[in-house]
């Protein structure tokens, strides 16, 4: 787990448990990037708005917890 500061209060990320979850923060990443049209009402799209791309990366890098 990381460490995430968001609107300067800590709080601790929860890795994917799932690997939907993991490609979902992948796929918001390349959204962040610019590298996939951004789609608002998806749950990638969701992340890609309120997530940092630190964030993203660290979620789209994290083993599946299962």
């Amino acid at each position: 787990m990381c460490a995430a500061v968001s609107e300067g209060i800590e709080e601790e990320m929860m890795p994917a448990t799932s690997e939907e979850q993991k490609t979902a923060a992948c796929m918001a990443l390349a959204m962040k990037r610019g590298d996939l049209k951004k789609t608002p009402g998806t749950s990638a799209g969701k992340m890609s708005e309120s997530m940092t791309e630190e964030q993203l990366v660290e979620l789209c890098g994290a083993k599946v917890e299962k």
